[in-house]
């Protein structure tokens, strides 16, 4: 008999799919779901345009799992007829989506798509409103309290496991509740934190993006520490719109191209 056998980044976008519509289904919004439908129309648009005019070979399934994350954590807009209030994702999903395409360095990006496009966005909007930028306010990652945490947990067990990055996850949530617990020395934080799926969503989708993160465990486990690290020192800056998670993932990705980029100059 033939198993059915499905991809790793298969199940993620099967996953993160139904994850996104039980968000929406959760108190229900038109505008979640029209939040929705630009993020994931506009990004499987430009999908089939930039496999059109580039030679980098990209399958549908990433730039889909990038769309969703976008959705999911960038706030959904408070009126669906307010257009403006749109323009925010719909230039993270071009940046996400144009960075995969054009932006990659030997088939590998050194920012996490997701975040780059998030964070581009941010600054493009501040530079030409002044003020607004997009809000990442994961709502869609925390959408039922413990359905979305169980939900997300049976990921880490079950799914994470064919992406052999489980070293980054454990040694993040470790460092970052004891750098956490070691500064604020408050317990009632700590258990909000790990009682809420955002931290785990982070871990367990974000901080272990394939390309942008390590393979060898002891690597993994550096990666993780800077992350952490750069998570809890970038909360005490009181940063803006709530950036701290995505500018600690862009610091752990830096650190793996520099260590990439070593390995690949010969020595003398």
């Amino acid at each position: 008999m033939c198993k059915l056998k499905i991809s790793p980044t298969n199940q993620l976008a099967i996953f993160l799919s139904i994850y996104a519509i039980l968000a929406i289904f959760f108190n229900f919004k038109i505008e979640k779901l029209a939040h929705l439908g630009i993020t994931v129309g506009f990004g499987m648009f430009l999908y089939v345009l930039f496999s059109r005019i580039s030679t980098a070979k990209k399958i549908p399934q990433n730039a889909l799992i990038t769309t969703l994350i976008i959705f999911l954590v960038l706030h959904y807009p408070l009126s669906i007829s307010n257009i403006t209030e749109y323009v925010g994702p719909l230039i993270a999903t071009f940046m996400a989506i144009f960075s995969k395409f054009f932006l990659e360095k030997n088939g590998s990006p050194i920012i996490n798509p997701t975040v780059f496009g998030i964070l581009i966005s941010a600054i493009i909007m501040r530079i030409v409103t002044g003020e607004s930028a997009p809000f990442t306010s994961w709502w869609g990652t925390n959408f039922q309290g413990y359905l979305s945490l169980t939900l997300i947990l049976i990921w880490l067990i079950f799914g994470l496991n064919r992406w052999r990055k489980l070293p980054i996850v454990i040694t993040f949530l470790i460092f970052y509740g004891t750098i956490l617990y070691a500064f604020q020395q408050n317990l009632t934080t700590l258990k909000f934190i790990f009682t809420d799926t955002t931290i785990f969503f982070f871990a367990a989708i974000m901080l272990v993006d394939p390309k942008t993160s390590p393979i060898g465990k002891t690597q993994q486990i550096i990666f993780a520490i800077i992350a952490a690290t750069s998570y809890n020192l970038l909360n005490y800056l009181n940063l803006p719109f709530s950036y701290e998670p995505l500018l600690a993932i862009a610091i752990a990705n830096f650190y793996f191209a520099i260590t990439k980029l070593k390995k690949s100059v010969p020595s003398r």
